[in-house]
């Protein structure tokens, strides 16, 4: 951020101090007082049912903005406020001692705050006289969005990904991520996305097969049937999409591809997979859990840096093999030339199978580019291209990840015609790239180290341990029965939800509430905090729990066959 700006007071013409920010008022020279009420009145009427909101803003807006807050905290509206001028903030807080409203001037404490908001918004007045509060406003509004997909995310798939979990968990064979880190050291890689340009430069792509001295290919699985439809095979696949149509994007696999795979990706996409598969960690306390149970050795998978898209997961994958260069391919991060994906990709090939007087390729194309809110994103060419919500959280991470890994890795774009990152330079062909990289030595055949990882990835461990994971699941779905019952009584029992002798007994289980609590971690945050919880969560969290008990059964069910074959 910029320095902070300047700080000035004044009297308005009825003697009240206003704040003068970079030798501008941020409140009325005249009646600061009735413009407060006013904005405030305006605030509560832009929040609809404040009730239970949680509002952070950026700027304090002076003594009189501040005390008419109370009609939003009156309306049971929880205030926090930032305000990095810190004699602006000591000033105004100077009588006012309201408990709903919280104020700071340090960053972090915003960014934290930033995770609890339902609304963020900026004191007009003060972030138009002052930059720093604008880019202040603008990084905190930018948290807040994300973690509102976050939460339309997890809400939309927290089902599927639970039930994913159980589904992979038999077939996990503890071939961790971690013998993969530093595979590739000082190497340099290819990331291939499958945006619209990817199409444009497969004919380079193609020309590197004969190349005994190649860079590491690493492809995101939507490019993955466009890369075999042209007899392209990358050393490496990731995948961490967990819904069913994630299948067809793996098709024409073979064992010289190594599969990189999240635990919560889709069954069938890895059931079909007859080649390596390592996995990476996850975030859900319910895969730890499980983990634990199955494999006498607790060391956890490493996790890959997620973005919201496999595509972040792949550049990260990138530095986990230790590369020190890469080139991303196939990133346009917007609807370059008015289409979706590349050509050959495995949606737009499935279009053709589906295709009716009502449906065709143009019009499935259409309705996916408008789908999500219209973005514009700074372009290549100059001109803003078009781009969503959606791809603007990818645009926005790379962006950032860009500006940190710059000293310690060499980052090049293949021109795509699509959004453009600054700083980054663009390479027309992928063969500019290379002879860029053979320049500097980066271009070198592969040593036994690097080829070396074609060993069995599939054994699974003497009978002894399978017993002990059969033990252990147990433990774990008498740990959720228990709870499911504590659960069943709040549920049942209104007058016991915020009990403090009740929530005491529900955070004696919170490990187990956390397992269970894919979709609801939020509010077992709030819960652990002492917020006040509703009824509708009991009602939900022992649905969850009989859930969880449910599919933990059905694991257990197909592990006691295997058992029983003789399954090593």
């Amino acid at each position: 951020m910029s320095s902070l700006p300047s700080l000035e007071w004044k009297l308005s013409r009825n003697g009240k101090r206003v704040p003068i920010v970079n030798g501008r008022a941020v409140a009325s020279l005249y009646d600061p007082a009735r413009e407060a009420e006013r904005q405030t009145r305006g605030i509560l009427e832009e929040m609809g049912d404040a009730r239970g909101q949680v509002l952070l803003l950026v700027g304090v807006g002076g003594p009189e903005f501040l005390g008419h807050l109370q009609i939003l905290a009156d309306a049971e509206v929880s205030i926090l406020i930032y305000e990095p001028l810190f004699e602006l903030l000591n000033e105004s807080l100077t009588g006012h001692t309201s408990g709903s409203v919280q104020c700071t001037d340090q960053w972090i404490r915003a960014k934290e705050w930033a995770q609890l908001a339902t609304l963020v918004l900026g004191h007009r007045g003060t972030i138009v006289a002052s930059s720093f509060h604008q880019h202040a406003y603008e990084s905190l509004l930018g948290i807040q969005s994300r973690i509102q997909i976050n939460r339309n995310t997890l809400s939309r798939f927290a089902r599927l990904w639970t039930r994913n979990l159980y589904l992979n968990a038999e077939n996990w064979k503890r071939q961790a991520i971690q013998e993969l880190r530093g595979k590739h050291k000082g190497r340099c890689a290819i990331i291939l996305g499958a945006g619209p340009s990817l199409s444009d430069h497969m004919e380079s792509l193609a020309r590197l097969r004969k190349k005994p001295n190649r860079p590491v290919l690493i492809a995101v699985d939507t490019a993955y049937s466009v890369c075999c439809s042209h007899n392209i095979l990358p050393d490496f696949v990731l995948t961490v999409d967990p819904q069913p149509v994630n299948f067809y994007h793996l098709a024409g696999h073979s064992n010289s591809t190594f599969l990189v795979a999240d635990p919560s990706a889709s069954p069938l996409a890895l059931r079909r997979w007859s080649g390596p598969i390592y996995y990476t960690g996850n975030p859900f306390p319910l895969f730890a859990s499980l983990w634990k149970a199955l494999f006498s050795n607790p060391t956890m998978p490493d996790e890959l840096a997620y973005g919201g898209s496999v595509s972040t997961n792949a550049y990260d994958f990138a530095q986990y093999l230790g590369c020190v260069s890469v080139l991303l391919v196939g990133q346009d991060l917007s609807f370059t030339g008015s289409r979706v994906h590349a050509s050959g990709s495995a949606l737009e090939e499935r279009l053709q199978y589906i295709e009716s007087r009502t449906i065709s390729r143009e019009t499935a194309n259409y309705r996916q580019r408008f789908a999500i809110p219209v973005v514009p994103l700074p372009g290549e060419k100059g001109s803003a291209v078009h781009s969503n919500d959606k791809l603007k959280v990818f645009f926005d991470w790379f962006n950032r990840r860009f500006q940190e890994d710059k000293d310690k890795l060499e980052i090049g774009i293949a021109r795509s015609g699509g959004a453009e990152f600054s700083e980054v330079p663009l390479y027309s062909t992928i063969d500019d790239w290379l002879g860029v990289q053979e320049s500097k030595g980066r271009i070198s055949e592969r040593t036994s180290k690097e080829t070396s990882l074609h060993s069995d990835h599939h054994s699974r461990g003497p009978s002894e341990q399978m017993q002990d994971a059969m033990e252990n699941l147990q433990t774990l779905a008498d740990d959720i029965q228990a709870l499911q019952s504590l659960l069943a009584d709040l549920s049942q029992n209104p007058s016991l939800a915020n009990d403090s002798a009740a929530l005491t007994a529900v955070l004696n289980h919170g490990s187990t509430l956390r397992t269970i609590g894919t979709s609801f971690q939020r509010e077992i945050l709030a819960l652990e905090r002492g917020s006040e919880i509703s009824e509708e969560f009991w009602k939900k969290a022992e649905q969850e729990a009989f859930n969880h008990r449910r599919q933990m059964a059905k694991l257990r069910t197909r592990l006691e066959q295997e058992l029983s074959l003789g399954f090593d």
